[in-house]
This record gives C-alpha cells, structure tokens and sequence, in this order.
C-alpha cells in the first residue's frame, strides 16, 4: 500500500479473477462504407431476366428478393432470387456476383431429392440473379404455424432436410445459416433445403469486414435475433463458433439443425435471450434451458439434441449421418417393433438382449456405479449433516447448493464416462488409446471428488464458507472430451506399477487442491511438500511440476510468498524439461499473479505476463487457462499503473470465464467485482456501479443472501459512496457488511479485520478520530489474531494509526507504529519492494516535523529510488518522496535543489483534478524556493495565491495552509 489513507479494496470475490468493462458482445461493428441497404427493384409482372419472365414476387430476404419466373426455352415455371446490392460499398456487385456465383456453384455439385436444384445464374442491371426449382408449397416455419404438428412427424420432416445437408456435406460445402425459413416443404411432400448463399467449403474461416453486408453498421445489442444480417447467418440458429467468427465445419449446420428441431418440438428456442449479448452468453458457454413444462418430447430425442447444441464442435455429433442414425433410432418404435414381431421376434429380441448384456454392454454401463462408489446417497447426507453442523447462518442453503451441483457433475460425469465408451466400443468412431486418455481424465475427476467430500464431510465454519465455491472450482468433465488437449499432454507411464503410482499421488493433490478451495492453506501445505518430496522420488518429470506448482501457490496463500516464488519458478523449469504445456502455462499464471499482487513488484510482473502469454498460446483453445492468464496480466498492469489497459484484460477475461463456466459461476461476481475496482480507479463511478451491482445480484443469487461472500460487493459501493464525499451512507454500507461478516465469520476472521480497517478509514474521512483509533486497534487486532503478527498486511493497520497519531501531533506515538510496519514489510517482502515505501515515507515525514532534514531526505530518497524502478519516473505516487525531499532541500539551506523537485511535482500532477492537495503544496514549495533565492517575485506570489485557493480542507492541508500563510505575509 503506497498511499497513507488508503482503504483496502475488498479481494474476497475478486482475488482469483478479476472483472470486465463491459460486454464485448456490445460493440457496433463497423464494416466500411457509410450507405445503408438500397431499395430492391420491384420487378413487374412481365419484365424480363435475362431469358426469364418475372411471374411475381415470392419473398424478401435480407440477401435479396425472390420472383416466379418463366423459362420459355424449358416451358418450367422457376424461382429467381435476385441480389439487392449497397449503393457505393464494398458488398456491390462483384462481391455479390462472387458469393451468388458460389451458390450455384455449390448446388450444381449436388442431385439431391432434398435440396433444391438450381438451373443458372446471370445478371440484371448490374445484379446478380440465380435461377433455381420452383418448389410450390411451405417453408418449414409457415408449415409448423399451419396447424399443431405431432413429434414424429416434425422428426420426419427434420430427417428429410438432415439427408440433403448431409449431401452436402459430402459434397464439401457448409451451409452456415440452417434455419426453419431455409427448409422448404412442397405441395408433393417432398422436404428441401435451400438458399445456400452463406455456402462455404469446409473449415473457412467468416469473412473479412469488407465482405459483409452493411446491414451490420448497428449495434449488436438491438439485432434481431431472427434476421439473418452481416454476421453470415441468423443469430437465434448460430453456433458458438460463429459468434467466435471462427472456423466452420459441418458441425455448426448440426448445431444449427439441432437449435431448429428443438424450437420445432418444444415451442421455443434451446437458449434465453432477449438480445443478441444475452443470447450469445448462452450459445457460446453451452447454456441449454430447461424443456418447458409438459413437453411430450420423448428423452431419446431430448438427449440427442443436447449433444448435437454442445459449445464444442468435437463434442457434438460426428456427422450429420451419425446424428440421423441416432434419430431413426427410436426406442419406443424398437419396443413396438420386438411385440409386433411375434414368438420369432420375441426369440430374435431375447438374443438381442442376450448380447447386449455382454461384455461391451457391461463396459459402458459401469460409469454409474463408479459414480455412486465415490458420491452414495449416504456420503450425501453425511456433507449435508456436516454443512449444517457449522451453524452458520448460510449452511442450509449451501448445502441444497452444494449437493445440487454435485448432483449435477454426477450426471455429466456419467454421460461423459458411457459416450467415451461407446464411441470405442460401439460405434468406433475412437481409438483405444484415445478412450485410455479419457478414462484417465475421467477417473482423475473422480479423485477430486472424491478428495472434495473427504473435506465437506469434516467441514468447519470457513470450509462451509467456501464450499460453493470450492464445488464450482471443481475441474469441468468436459475436459475430458477435448481432444486436442488430452493429446498435448504428457503420456502417462507405460509401466503399470508405476501408473499406479502416479495416479495414487494425483489423488492426493486432488486432496490438496480440495483444502487450497477450502482455505486450509497450512494443512494444505504441509500435505503438498510431503507429495513434492514423494514425487520427486518417483521421477515422473509432469507429476513434480504439479506438486511443485501446487506447494508454491500454498506457501503464498500461508503468508510465505518467498518461498512460494522460488517453487513456481522451478515448477516452471521441471514443466518445461517434462514437455508438460498446460502444467508450463499454469506454472507461469501463478507467478505472474504472485509477482504482481503478494511480492508487489509490478515491472517485473509485466515482464513475466509476456512469457505467460506465450506459453498459454502454445496449448490448445483452453478458455479456462486463458481467462486466468488475462487476470494475471490484468493484475500486473494494474499494480504498474495502466489501469485503463487492465480493464480491457479484465474485459477479455471475463468473456473467456464466462465461455468456460457458464454466466451463473461464482467467479463472475469476482470478475465484476474487480472490473468495478478499476473502474473505481478510472473515475468511471457510473460504470463501476454497474458492475458492482451485476456482481452483487449475481453473488445474492448463487451464494445467497446470508453469504459472507456477498458483503464483498457491499463493501465495494460503499467505496463508491466515499469516493463521492457521502461518508453516512458509506459507513451505514460498511457496517453492514462488517456486521454480515461478524456474523458468519466469527470477529476474528481476516475478512472481518479488512472490514473494520475499512470502517475505521470512513471514520477518519468523517473526522471522528475516536471512532477512527478505535476501529484502527481493532483492526490490528483481528490482523495480528488472524495472519499473525509477522503477516505482511499487518503493515496496513500499523500505518493508519500512525496516520491518526501523526495528524494529531502524536510524534512519540506515531514513529514506532510507521517503524514495525517497516520491519513487517522488510521482512515478509525484502529490502527492495515497493510496499516499503508507505512507511519510509511517513517515517520522512516525521523527521521533518522533527526537524532532521538529513534524515529525512534520507527516507524519501530510498521512497523514490523503490518507487521509480517500480512504477517508472513519470508515476503520479512518485509526489510524495519528490515533495518530502523538497520540503528537506528546503529545511537544509538548498533552494536550488528544492525549486528542481518542486518543479517536477507540479508537472506530474498539474493536469490531475483529484491531485489537487499535491498540486497546491508544490506551487507552495516552488515559491518558497523562489523567494530564498530571490527570483522572479511576481511568480513565487501568484504561485502561493493558487496553492491558497486550491487548498483542500484535510489535516496535512491545513499545516500547508499556515506555511503559505506565513509566506505571503514575508511577501508583503
């Protein structure tokens, strides 16, 4: 803490990942050209093109406008769709000549009952037009408005239109906008996809700005969700990766098909949303909601397209054949067929079931009973009994929370563990080596369940505090259908016993993760040296990188960062020599954060945050690790001062946490939470507010209302209240939140100490300095009980009551307090970190209210050499070594030296409002200087005059104000 007066920015929600500025989603995008959509050309009945006859209009879309025409050469009624193009942009008519072109193009590569054929393509007063089938009857959606339609006959039509994209698939070519309005059903009952104009071969990429249409120069956050626009599809039938603007394959037409099926049999879309933001967040973090109430849908069908909507393409279907064979594959018209069928079938079935109990049967179907091994019903109650045994106030609904979700892992585990299965041993679509990296994956999730209820079942208060969030920190079973990741990984040994091995000691940094979660950093770290020691004996270069990893962030979290930095930095080297990428990546998130928040070196942080980018660009898409690693780098630039730039860090980090975990993680409300700070600090209070709030409600709902947690995002618009002079309202706020803690926390808990610290500071700015002292001791006490006396926060009360003590005179008071927060600091951080500079320079000040310059500018030249290596020479923290030196240039006969520094305060703060107080004392200073040495008078009194003026009314101020004060009179 650099500042003498500062309070401590509540971390509890937001000391794993910080927030976000706003919605990225929520950006105009900009394409180039400044016209909007030119009016179509309203053809009439008639007019002629190209050899085509215009019959009428069909339809409007927003590519362009579709006539009946007439081929006299083949005496055949055709449909035309013609381009309407953007007066003077880019997307005119060699852009959509070439994307008409390819449509054509496309279609004539396929015969295909269930795709409309197309016949020619030309042009027509600088237009594109393209000649297709005449189909004469219904879209999809005028077919299902029609009249109510049964499941199986929706499914019939659905699987007529999957057998065409499947064609053209074949064929190579993505359709990219599958939707209701897409799929034609003509008069004779034939089912045909059609407007292939967004149609791409496999794996393109989404075009650049330039071959867009101008439809999208509007604010994302009004698009209509059903309209197809710039973004080369329709965004309520998009699939993640076309929100990402990445690659697209035949999986996105699967997951624009499945949006389609289920809005068809359910009567409303798979995602919420009003807005395309909203809608996005859904799509891209797999949030599914739940079928409506009373839907007849049958689960085969349900399940189906639930993988066929899953955010990661290698997760969903492997084709649109594999998913059409699993929906001709019904198991109530299975079971209708075995009755039917008669003695014979009733024979063949019994066979059938005979074999279907065999040996592969038996192997995809023991994942449940693994499941139920590690979470029985008993072990249930047990974490619920031990929940409730707590006594706090929030143990009832945290347990019905934390069972809940762990139900809910239960099931995706278990679905997980059968779909690996069968994909090897059914369907063989994998290769047994890729099922063994999956069963490992699977079995090591496991573990950490299993660790994690070890733990709930001896829960304690502060276990009960964090076990929602220690559930939520549990790794996603998705994990172990990435592909890409689980290839990139270290094999395990090929020697079984020493397998076991390895996986024995996983289990136990599982339980050592699991007590890091539950905040029993002491107990924790003594496991997690004793698995490095055993590690190490084993051998296996991955296994000591993780255990190396592990312990370092424990010891940094048990109040000992120096050894916490040395075992990262050699998890680091072992990861590396291990070819161990994620285990690399994780390693230098840890010291990046650690560099930048508990050792407080920022310059030094920044330059790590640049390997950790690099090494998190060497893994496969993991937006987990990249959510971290952007926190961390956040967290580095804002510990150097660009705390604009860290906003936009946390912006990108927040979306990826979001794209990971879903909206409704508990680590979103750290995220706002920590957005809102730096907004704070921006002077945004507007947009800080926001985000305190959306963390707020999101905190309230997921936490609960009674959670400890929640008192984070209270205390956080106290803050904002402070900043805007309303002290009642903050200390009302901030003593709401304490009382929460107390209450849930018990009133020695570090949180609860920060809390009264906080309190305190308000009382200081409301000017009760009884309350302020009082509050001040208070807080140190609950420091010292809670972290110990040595804990380098400790350092943070020390300095305040020292504050207090010195504005009142109380030197001989003062001067130890700022002396034991510099032994702290010293020692728990080192001789040359910058936390040191809060109290050497207030140790400056005394001296100079004491009257030894030398010594002062002895302390506040050390200030502004820690203090210009940390933050550079242009910082704005760097007035006040520079102010304390001049003021003992001054004290010691040195004007020339006083009238230099005084100078270069007043540049670093001249164009800052709130630097207002730095600002008046360096025009003091710069004309006292002035009149030692005789100069320029006229100056050295219109300076004093401003520092008088702008003088704010605070207890180091009003000292200033006697000095210039007294100046002026010497002046007269």
């Amino acid at each position: 803490m650099k500042g003498h007066d500062t309070t401590i920015a509540d971390d509890s929600l937001g000391a794993t990942l910080p927030g976000e500025a706003h919605d990225p989603l929520a950006a105009t995008v900009a394409t180039g050209g400044g016209a909007g959509p030119r009016e179509p050309v309203r053809l009439q009945r008639g007019a002629a093109l190209g050899r085509y006859l215009v019959l009428g209009p069909l339809g409007a879309g927003g590519m362009g406008v579709v006539y009946a025409a007439y081929d006299p050469e083949l005496d055949r009624k055709v449909a035309i769709k013609l381009w309407h193009a953007a007066a003077g942009a880019a997307t005119s008519a060699d852009l959509a000549r070439g994307r008409l072109q390819r449509e054509a193009q496309a279609l004539a590569k396929l015969q295909h009952p269930n795709v409309v054929a197309v016949y020619d393509v030309g042009t027509h007063d600088n237009r594109v037009f393209v000649a297709m089938e005449h189909v004469d009857g219904w879209t999809l959606t005028q077919w299902l408005a029609d009249q109510r339609r049964g499941v199986s006959e929706i499914v019939e039509v659905f699987a007529a239109a999957g057998r065409g994209l499947a064609a053209a698939h074949a064929c190579g070519l993505v359709h990219r906008d599958i939707k209701p309005d897409n799929i034609m059903i003509g008069r004779d009952g034939r089912v045909r996809v059609m407007d292939f104009g967004l149609a791409r071969s496999h794996g393109t990429l989404e075009p650049q700005a330039g071959d867009e249409a101008p439809e999208l120069q509007r604010s994302l956050l009004s698009l209509d969700l059903t309209r197809t626009g710039g973004m080369l599809g329709t965004p309520a039938y998009m699939s993640p990766e076309q929100f990402h603007r990445q690659a697209t394959d035949a999986r996105s037409d699967q997951f624009s098909f499945c949006v389609s099926l289920w809005e068809a049999v359910y009567g409303e879309g798979p995602f919420a949303g009003e807005t395309l933001v909203e809608l996005a967040h859904d799509v891209v973090s797999g949030h599914v909601r739940p079928p409506p109430r009373g839907a007849a849908v049958p689960g085969h069908l349900h399940r189906l397209l639930l993988r066929g909507l899953r955010a990661a393409p290698e997760e969903r279907w492997p084709s649109m054949d594999a998913l059409l064979a699993a929906l001709a594959d019904d198991p109530r018209a299975r079971r209708r067929r075995w009755w039917i069928g008669g003695a014979l079938a009733a024979v063949t079935g019994v066979a059938l079931a005979l074999a279907l109990t065999g040996e592969q049967a038996d192997r995809c179907a023991v994942g449940e009973a693994r499941w139920t091994e590690v979470w029985p019903a008993a072990r249930a109650e047990q974490v619920r009994a031990a929940l409730l045994a707590t006594g706090r106030a929030h143990a009832s609904g945290t347990a019905t929370r934390v069972l809940a979700a762990l139900e809910q892992y239960g099931q995706a585990w278990t679905a997980m563990h059968r779909e690996a299965c069968l994909a090897t041993h059914a369907r063989g679509e994998q290769s047994d080596s890729l099922l063994d990296l999956r069963m490992r994956c699977l079995g090591q999730r496991l573990r950490e369940v299993d660790a994690l209820a070890q733990q709930f079942v001896a829960a304690d208060a502060e276990a009960a505090d964090r076990a929602i969030q220690a559930t939520a920190a549990l790794t996603p079973v998705a994990a172990c259908g990435d592909v890409d990741a689980l290839l990139a990984a270290v094999p395990p040994p090929t020697d079984p016993a020493e397998r076991a091995a390895v996986d024995a000691l996983h289990g136990r940094l599982a339980e050592v993760d699991s007590m890091f979660e539950l905040g029993r950093y002491a107990e924790g770290r003594r496991l997690a040296e004793a698995v490095l020691e055993d590690s190490k004996a084993l051998g296996h270069p991955p296994l000591v990188g993780d255990a190396l990893r592990t312990a370092g962030e424990l010891a940094v979290m048990a109040g000992d960062p120096a050894t916490g930095e040395t075992r990262l930095q050699a998890a680091i080297e072992a990861s590396a020599a291990a070819r161990d990428l994620e285990g690399h990546a994780r390693a230098w998130v840890a010291l990046t954060r650690l560099t930048a928040t508990s050792l407080r070196r920022p310059q030094e942080a920044l330059h790590w945050s640049r390997a950790m980018a690099a090494a998190v660009q060497l893994l496969p898409a993991s937006p987990s690790l990249r959510a971290r690693a952007r926190n961390a780098a956040a967290q580095a630039l804002w510990a150097d001062g660009q705390v604009a730039a860290a906003v936009v860090a946390l912006a990108e980090a927040r979306a990826l946490f979001v794209t990971a975990h879903g909206p409704d993680h508990p680590g979103v409300a750290n995220l706002d939470g920590s957005l809102g700070s730096a907004l704070r600090e921006l002077g945004r209070q507007d947009e800080a507010r926001a985000a305190f709030t959306r963390g707020l409600e999101l905190a309230s709902r997921v936490l609960g209302e009674s959670h400890p947690s929640v008192a984070a995002a209270r205390m956080n618009l106290a803050n904002l209240a402070t900043d805007a002079g309303d002290y009642e309202t903050a200390r009302r706020e901030m003593v709401a939140a304490l009382e929460l803690r107390e209450a849930t926390l018990g009133p020695q808990h570090f949180l609860v100490a920060q809390t009264r610290y906080n309190v305190a500071h308000i009382d200081m700015l409301r000017g009760d300095r009884e309350a302020a002292r009082r509050g001040g001791e208070a807080a140190l006490a609950s420091f010292e009980q809670a972290l110990g006396p040595a804990h380098a926060d400790v350092a943070y009360p020390l300095n305040f009551l020292g504050v207090l003590a010195q504005n009142e005179g109380r030197l001989d008071d003062a001067e130890p307090l700022f002396t034991r927060a510099l032994a702290i600091s010293t020692a728990a951080l080192g001789e040359d970190n910058p936390e040191l500079g809060s109290p050497l320079n207030n140790l400056g000040l005394i001296a100079l209210d004491r009257e030894r310059p030398d010594e002062a500018a002895s302390r506040f030249a050390r200030v502004l050499a820690l203090w210009e290596k940390a933050y550079g020479p242009e910082h704005v923290e760097l007035t006040h070594p520079l102010v304390g030196l001049a003021r003992a240039a001054l004290g010691r006969g040195q004007p020339e030296e006083a009238l230099a520094l005084a100078e270069r305060v007043l540049a670093l703060v001249e164009s800052l409002p709130e630097q207002a107080s730095a600002r008046a004392e360096a025009r003091y200073l710069i004309a006292a200087a002035l009149v030692a040495l005789r100069r320029t008078p006229e100056r050295a009194r219109a300076l004093a005059e401003a520092a008088r003026a702008e003088l704010p009314d605070d207890p180091h101020s009003r000292k200033v104000r006697v000095k210039v004060e007294a100046l002026l009179a010497k002046m007269e």
